[in-house]
């Protein structure tokens, strides 16, 4: 019975390590990414910046994003996970959306516009 239990085990991680993220993204249409909204011009007396609003970002496969309108934004950024190097940056929703689905990987995402800026992780 043991040797059943293991040999289950095993033949389940290997399967799970075949389809990995980038298996499973090709068939993904859509993510649902929870991001925090900073108005950069919002300022307290002391100095502070307004504290971060959660938002949620829907990103579809065709280029649309949704819960922000596309004519306030400046860029969308994608960087590494740690947010040290910025992998593409675009003003088109449409290259920041292939990219995405293109490499799914995991990625901390920026979307700028003037007035705030929205920072989450894919």
């Amino acid at each position: 019975m043991k040797k059943v239990s293991t040999l289950t085990f095993i033949i389940t991680l290997m399967i799970s390590t075949l389809f990995s993220k980038s298996a499973i993204a090709e068939n993904q249409d859509t993510y649902n990414v929870p991001m925090q909204k900073v108005e950069s011009y919002k300022i307290d007396r002391d100095g502070r910046r307004s504290i971060a609003h959660p938002i949620i970002c829907v990103i579809n496969r065709d280029g649309t994003v949704s819960g922000i309108q596309p004519e306030e934004i400046n860029t969308y950024e994608i960087w590494d996970n740690t947010g040290e190097i910025c992998i593409m940056s675009s003003s088109s929703p449409k290259e920041f959306t292939d990219f995405i689905f293109t490499y799914p990987d995991n990625y901390q995402i920026r979307i700028t516009a003037d007035d705030f800026y929205l920072i989450g992780r894919l």
